[in-house]
């Protein structure tokens, strides 16, 4: 048994060593080695390490605070919450109108609404902006927000 776990850690152990030495000799300006080279092990655990190393913090859940109508007597602050990918993509398309990508900025927002992607204060409908200036501004900021969070760029 013993045997088994050193040769297992001496093969891991050489493996990594060969594809070091692939990355150093085989290696593009980009960083990938030579594909083209490489066994199909050695593809799979180059890109398993390669997708081990290129993760992000999960995006489900993070925030962005606005400011709405800042300088002005009509400012407020509203705080964004990024509802995940699955449902933060279908929200944007939802609201795609046509193959140009021009948005639909009604079915964004209720989109937005409807998802709890503004978390404060707590709107319940479109209706919340017969009461305070920004329609627009905040419809462009949750655009931009959904976005940076599809683009994994959220802090």
């Amino acid at each position: 048994m013993d045997n088994q776990n050193e040769t297992q850690v001496t093969v891991t152990n050489n493996e990594e060593v060969k594809n070091e030495e692939v990355k150093q000799d085989d290696t593009a300006s980009t960083g990938t080695p030579d594909l083209s080279k490489m066994s199909e092990a050695d593809k799979r655990a180059f890109f398993a390490e390669e997708l081990k190393n290129s993760a992000i913090e999960n995006q489900f859940g993070k925030t962005e605070t606005i400011v709405v109508n800042e300088g002005t007597k009509y400012q407020y602050h509203m705080i964004l919450a990024f509802p995940g990918t699955a449902i933060a993509s279908q929200i944007e398309d939802d609201a795609t109108t046509d193959a140009t990508g021009n948005v639909d900025f009604t079915r964004l927002m209720q989109g937005a609404v409807d998802n709890g992607v503004i978390s404060f204060p707590q709107v319940k409908s479109l209706d919340f902006w017969n009461y305070h200036k920004g329609y627009s501004e905040v419809a462009a900021k949750v655009l931009k927000f959904l976005n940076d969070g599809l683009a994994g760029n959220l802090e």
